[in-house]
């Protein structure tokens, strides 16, 4: 759990006389903590994205470490930002150390030596942990509310607490990428803080959880032309940081009206999900408005009727493959999406046409059909797409 550098600094800056003299471009990083640092040995205890706090009492005593050598040492033990006080022990801020700040994005304050830093640090404290209570109360909500969503009690009371309600814009946002377990976890938190970052810059707030393979946010003061702003952001960190993630969306800004029914929101863009990767389409899905002719099909099975018609449509096939260890179904799913081109089916299964021309006379004989008949190639396909959304 963290805060952004720049919401801590927003918070603090009208209260307290702190500048941000560099490093502008490093603001949206993540502190956890803060540590007073005064010394090249205490900056070795950092832990990682905290804010250090400096008199310069430790360089002031030592005359082979200076300022720059404090900057570069907490730089390398990977704190977020620092915080000089400006005074007797460090009169000022060369400009060596600002343009070392400004390459390196790492964002250097000062306060003046009457402001009392213990009283900065207590605010920066409280702040963090008050935003670790909303983080982890707000994620834990929308994961109750996907998965759990007859427990009301357990997710409505925070929502609403937090100002997150359907008169507020509240939209449902869902994409999925596949990463690499080694990156996981450091890509995950990483996207989370810029997702944050850039929903603060936008005016909105955001609740994001992670499941599986899949992001699930929830935002409030955030239309539908800020969310393609975020949708470009996200797609942009991933084409830097994991190009091969295949970042796909199924639901974007999709407007809730009541909190309970983010589960059925969920649900649909998981079936988008699953049509998506498994499903007769010819370009992907972007979200549950380009549906087509799979939202019919929703409809249906939701009835009960989608396992009848596909055994009705494919049974004998799939019954064949099955006794014979054979993979007609495969050759006929692909025969369909590629509007019934034998070459491009048979380049795509590395086999000779004549195979293809063969298998699509064996599926005919089975299926007692006339594949070059539109309406049964129309029929095949609706039964392959029902498959996926059974």
């Amino acid at each position: 759990m963290s805060v952004l550098l720049n919401v801590l600094y927003k918070y603090v800056v009208n209260s307290f006389d702190i500048q941000l003299l560099a490093g502008h471009e490093g603001m949206d990083k993540s502190v956890k903590w803060v540590h007073m640092v005064e010394n090249e040995e205490i900056s070795t205890f950092l832990d990682g994205e905290e804010v250090v706090f400096t008199t310069g009492i430790g360089i002031y005593e030592n005359k082979d470490f200076d300022l720059l050598e404090l900057v570069k040492e907490n730089i390398r033990n990977g704190a977020s930002g620092m915080v000089v006080n400006i005074g007797p022990y460090i009169p000022n801020i060369s400009d060596e150390i600002l343009a070392y700040c400004n390459e390196m994005a790492f964002p250097l304050f000062t306060v003046p030596w009457e402001v009392k830093m213990a009283r900065i640090i207590k605010v920066f404290c409280m702040y963090i942990l008050e935003a670790e209570k909303y983080e982890m109360e707000i994620s834990k909500a929308l994961e109750k509310a996907l998965l759990a969503p007859m427990r009301e009690d357990l997710y409505i009371p925070i929502f609403e607490e937090y100002d997150f309600k359907p008169e507020n814009e509240l939209r449902f946002t869902m994409f999925s990428c596949k990463l690499h377990p080694e990156m996981n976890n450091k890509i995950i938190n990483e996207l989370t803080n810029k997702i944050e970052f850039f929903s603060y810059q936008l005016d909105g707030k955001i609740a994001i959880v992670n499941i599986e393979d899949s992001f699930i946010l929830c935002s409030v003061q955030l239309n539908n032309s800020k969310l393609e702003l975020l949708k470009e952001k996200v797609s942009s960190f991933f084409t830097i940081k994991a190009p091969e993630s295949q970042l796909q969306f199924m639901s974007l800004g999709k407007e809730v009206k009541k909190l309970n029914e983010l589960h059925k929101h969920f649900i649909r863009a998981k079936q988008v999900h699953k049509i998506n990767s498994n499903g007769l389409i010819f370009k992907p899905i972007e979200d549950e408005q380009s549906l087509g002719v799979y939202e019919l099909l929703l409809s249906y099975v939701e009835k009960d009727g989608g396992e009848k018609y596909f055994q009705t449509m494919l049974g004998p096939l799939l019954q064949y493959d099955n006794a014979n260890d054979t993979d007609l179904s495969a050759v006929l799913k692909l025969y369909l999406e590629t509007n019934g081109r034998v070459n491009e089916v048979a380049q795509r299964m590395f086999v000779h046409r004549n195979t293809i021309n063969y298998k699509i006379k064996k599926i005919e004989s089975l299926l007692v059909c006339d594949l070059s008949d539109f309406f049964v190639r129309l029929n095949l396909s609706v039964a392959f797409m029902m498959k996926v959304v059974l």
